[in-house]
């Protein structure tokens, strides 16, 4: 899911949850629940694992980001929330475990790897079930 989607996400419902605490553990756990949503990149990661594409994968990662830090600084800039503070951090519970990813994607740690296949297991439920988007479709679903 593009990182704009989970800023999205988190914005609204850091709208709807007044304490900061809650909104940021219901912004981590609804990052899983929106990953199982098919949307289209499963086999990106599993391309970047194996070295194809890199220099692909992390500029649209950092395409991504960019998107996402934007979109996030125009909807705390003029969204009408109850608590900017509850709205942020939602939003930094939504990215969150992208970020982690990021992490044990360049330092590998032993101590992530139970996160990350977590993580993937989420990303992937549905997907390896019954089958993913093409590319294509899940950036116009996303969008």
């Amino acid at each position: 899911m593009y990182l704009s989607v989970h800023v999205t996400i988190g914005a609204i419902l850091g709208r709807y949850i007044p304490n900061p605490f809650l909104a940021f553990v219901t912004g981590f756990i609804g990052h899983f629940l929106t990953d199982m949503i098919p949307h289209g990149d499963a086999a990106v990661y599993k391309k970047f694992k194996r070295g194809i594409n890199k220099k692909r994968s992390v500029a649209f990662g950092l395409i991504d980001s960019s998107i996402a830090i934007m979109l996030t600084a125009l909807l705390l800039s003029f969204g009408e929330f109850n608590s900017n503070f509850s709205v942020a951090l939602a939003i930094i519970g939504s990215v969150l475990p992208d970020l982690i990813i990021g992490l044990h994607i360049l330092y590998e740690p032993r101590w992530l790897n139970a996160f990350h296949d977590f993580h993937f297991f989420m990303h992937n439920l549905i997907v390896n079930r019954y089958r993913d988007w093409k590319q294509l479709h899940g950036a116009i679903f996303q969008s």
